[in-house]
């Protein structure tokens, strides 16, 4: 055979023999696959720009064909016309942000004793003074309370606007009871065995008692020395402040005459122990004031002296109503200041 023929026979033998030994499936050829119409390859491929479906090539969308590599068609069971996964939250988050819940503030802002809660102030807003605390306050029931007199775990006070004594919670300042009698020219009161005996100024200056269970009213004293300015009790002696002296009766006695005790200055009137504590005024510095309280000495039946005196900062032009129980100072106040018109708690050091 000539050198041409054995040419031609090799030619043959690599186009014949050699695809039947590697096996027709072999998708490095497409004469019989791949193109639009054919069965897809063995691994689902096809021609650029055609996608297999159901084990034939077909002709891909338009609106697909620029948006799909060679290397999509490697996986076409993908479909690549599903919309993006949504995220957990319907509302997606602001651009280049991602969406979480807002932080936790571990350190919040202190608490604005006299602004933010205007109901009562906790120990959080203790303010101290020196000798003593300011410790916590509440609303008085209105802007023209008269007298205060502590009830055990109550207090009461004179509210002349609505004409009625009321009984508050000391904790919260919450309402408990109330009687309505005429407060007119009330000036100061306070409570032995379950009455309470109220100084007025009317024309006659008296004492009134109101029995707190019955609410029945009765005048009790009227033999005074001048104008109230407090009352108090110091065990069964009713102290009374009138004029410019201080007196005293035994409560439950009318027909005793009053004695003299003390002459000092100031005006509202309380005792706790073995010491009294008046209120003297209301410095005003050009931007608040300043409750300046005495501190007298009960211990003598007579001649009673100053032991201290006491500034205390709250902001309040003068003081209606005062009591006192062991350690603790109760100041009712009022007219102008930002801290008039509340009760407050003070405790001494």
């Amino acid at each position: 055979m000539g050198n041409g023929m054995v040419s031609i026979m090799k030619h043959l033998y690599i186009l014949l023999v050699i695809p039947l030994l590697l096996g027709g499936g072999c998708n490095m050829f497409w004469e019989d696959y791949g193109d639009e119409g054919q069965p897809c390859a063995e691994d689902n491929t096809c021609r650029s720009g055609l996608i297999c479906q159901a084990g034939t090539c077909v002709a891909m969308p338009d609106g697909d064909r620029d948006m799909v590599s060679d290397m999509d068609l490697d996986n076409p069971e993908v479909d690549t016309d599903d919309p993006p996964v949504d995220s957990l939250d319907d509302d997606p988050a602001p651009d280049g942000d991602l969406e979480s819940d807002p932080p936790v503030d571990t350190d919040p802002d202190p608490v604005d004793p006299d602004v933010a809660d205007p109901d009562i102030v906790d120990v959080d807003g203790v303010v101290d003074f020196g000798p003593g605390t300011v410790q916590r306050s509440f609303p008085a029931p209105s802007n023209s309370c008269k007298g205060l007199a502590l009830d055990g775990d109550t207090l009461w006070v004179g509210d002349a606007t609505n004409n009625e004594y009321v009984q508050l919670s000391i904790s919260d300042g919450g309402e408990d009871w109330h009687i309505d009698l005429p407060l007119a020219q009330l000036k100061d009161f306070d409570i032995y065995l379950n009455k309470l005996f109220a100084a007025f100024n009317t024309g006659n200056p008296e004492i009134r008692i109101v029995d707190l269970e019955s609410s029945i009213l009765s005048n009790a004293v009227t033999q005074t020395y001048g104008t109230f300015k407090g009352l108090t009790f110091r065990g069964t002696e009713l102290i009374t402040w009138e004029g410019n002296t201080v007196k005293k009766r035994l409560a439950m006695d009318q027909s005793q005459q009053a004695v003299y005790v003390c002459n000092v200055g100031g005006d509202m009137l309380t005792h706790t122990g073995d010491v009294y504590y008046s209120y003297l005024e209301s410095p005003f510095d050009g931007s608040r004031f300043t409750l300046h309280i005495q501190k007298l000495d009960a211990t003598h039946a007579v001649n009673v002296t100053v032991l201290d005196n006491y500034y205390i900062p709250i902001d309040a032009q003068k003081v209606t109503g005062m009591d006192a129980r062991e350690n603790k100072l109760y100041i009712m106040t009022a007219g102008s200041g930002t801290q008039a018109n509340r009760i407050f708690e003070i405790q001494w050091k």
